[in-house]
């Protein structure tokens, strides 16, 4: 998930509970990303995605954010969590914080309606796609994204082979080959036969992998109809 798709997440989110939400200009912004009023209710929302966990100066940022937008309130919205110190300053400074349990917990509050949100599907499955191309990308936040997907499985069951696809390669970047074998299983029983085909290739591929070479011969002799010409060489080959 690009800083981009990040912000337009937390804008969807707010949309949907309720609030107008502006995007600020991408140069002199002070720092604040999103201006979401309802109400009586303005905040004042600096959005970062990091790979570490965010300090002082998101908050310093917030702050000052504030002042210069003229909102009541600011928050600072993250996909990993805060640093001690930039939870101490936050707190004399009333600059609220979220971290990635509570935009989980966000995300639960507002679950009916951003199921509904087409684009908020657009941007989960696609950044858990995107991650698998960058080095040292955090998997697990992904994974946690996909996860509350398959919660609401039966609302968007034509995004689900998508989404068992990118959770069981997510877990095999993370070397976790049993949940990533469990995940394409899980698939493969929930979807017609004629959506699984990448779910097998990759399921034989893990097995290939971990070469328990039986269970991928079985497979491969199982859905032939989906004709995996690339894995004849290796199957023959066992």
């Amino acid at each position: 998930m690009t800083g981009e798709q990040f912000e337009e997440l937390i804008g969807e989110l707010f949309g949907l509970d309720g609030y107008l939400v502006e995007y600020t200009p991408v140069t002199g912004d002070q720092g604040i990303d999103l201006i979401c009023k309802k109400g009586k209710e303005s905040i004042s929302i600096q959005c970062k995605r990091r790979k570490s966990n965010v300090g002082n100066g998101a908050v310093q940022e917030a702050y000052a954010g504030k002042l210069y937008w003229d909102t009541k309130d600011s928050i600072v919205v993250t996909n990993r969590y805060f640093t001690s110190s930039a939870i101490s300053l936050a707190k004399a400074l009333e600059v609220d914080l979220c971290d990635r349990d509570e935009l989980s917990r966000m995300i639960d509050l507002v679950k009916e309606k951003w199921l509904e949100s087409e684009k908020i599907i657009e941007i989960i499955v696609n950044s858990g796609y995107g991650a698998l191309s960058v080095r040292g990308a955090d998997y697990e936040y992904y994974i946690t994204l996909m996860m509350n997907l398959l919660k609401y499985k039966e609302h968007f069951p034509e995004r689900l082979v998508y989404i068992y696809n990118n959770l069981g390669l997510l877990y095999s970047r993370l070397e976790n080959s049993n949940l990533a074998i469990a995940t394409y299983k899980e698939g493969i029983r929930t979807l017609a036969r004629k959506e699984v085909g990448v779910l097998v290739n990759n399921l034989i591929v893990q097995y290939i992998q971990l070469r328990q070479y039986e269970e991928a011969k079985r497979l491969f002799n199982e859905y032939k109809e989906f004709n995996f010409d690339y894995l004849k060489e290796n199957m023959f080959s066992l």
